[in-house]
């Protein structure tokens, strides 16, 4: 019993890439739990380019950290996070007139995964962080 209570607790938690972003001047955080997220499944849910509507139910959570300015480089200094090395694995990545657009995977277990998807522009950067049960066609599919 106490195991599941600290499993469940680990699926509502943000992650320690975003805890690491929160104060840092000029970078923006947005969390979004998984019963906010049930709650807005219904309606269409899109972030630029992300619709997150159609996977909503199958999400845990999502994070998004945004930085432009003064907290671009701060940013980006952090993503080293996410490198092969720390098990995700570079799924897409799509260059377009000074976009980068770049989605990673790592499988976490129990049909699991986390995704991170990057929107790297000329001044600002982008990181949607997302696990729960969505497949690779699934995170595809919602990217525009």
């Amino acid at each position: 019993m106490i195991l599941a209570v600290v499993a469940a607790m680990g699926l509502n938690a943000q992650s320690a890439f975003f805890k690491g972003c929160e104060d840092m001047p000029g970078v923006s955080t947005v969390y979004i739990s998984k019963a906010m997220l049930e709650l807005a499944g219904a309606s269409n849910i899109t972030g630029g380019d992300f619709d997150i509507g159609g996977i909503a139910s199958k999400l845990d959570g999502l994070e998004i950290v945004s930085a432009e300015g003064s907290g671009l480089a701060k940013l980006k200094g952090k993503c080293g996070a996410f490198s092969s090395g720390k098990g995700y694995e570079k799924l897409m990545s799509v260059k377009n007139d000074g976009s980068n657009v770049s989605i990673l995977m790592k499988k976490l277990g129990g049909g699991r995964n986390e995704f991170v998807v990057f929107v790297d522009e000329e001044t600002s950067l982008v990181v949607i962080m997302m696990t729960g049960t969505m497949t690779m066609q699934d995170v595809i599919n919602a990217a525009k």
